[in-house]
């Protein structure tokens, strides 16, 4: 079998799928090539109130063709992760794959690093898996 039809059987016609940092650079190249792939449904996460610059983001998705949404939750508060999944759910029902691409930047050498600067780094990958 070649590699793009093992790919594309990966990726569900209609699936539903999320994408924690979905705005963000990592997000939106994950949230483009599932849009390239065929129809899709897909949910975006993200810990900002959707802006001018991110409502134009949702908007050039959407018109790739899926049907794609954003939500607001910040997935390191467990409360607020569940309500992601909860409202995921009512809208689609199934998710059928999560892409955790949630992250935030803080460039330093690691010892030179604050320990606030530290744990803003780590939060998304670390609590936002565990919930």
């Amino acid at each position: 079998m070649r590699q793009e039809d093992k790919e594309k059987q990966l990726i569900k016609s209609n699936g539903t799928y999320l994408i924690t940092g979905g705005l963000g650079e990592l997000g939106l190249i994950f949230a483009k090539y599932f849009l390239e792939q065929g129809p899709v449904n897909l949910i975006l996460n993200g810990h900002s109130e959707l802006d001018d610059k991110r409502r134009l983001k949702l908007e050039e998705l959407n018109q790739m063709g899926g049907n794609v949404v954003y939500i607001k939750a910040d997935i390191t508060q467990r409360k607020e992760a569940a309500l992601l999944v909860e409202k995921a759910r009512e809208r689609f029902e199934t998710i059928n794959g999560v892409i955790h691409s949630a992250g935030i930047i803080r460039d330093a050498f690691i010892l030179k690093k604050k320990r606030a600067e530290v744990e803003d780094v780590l939060g998304s990958k670390v609590y936002g898996t565990n919930t």
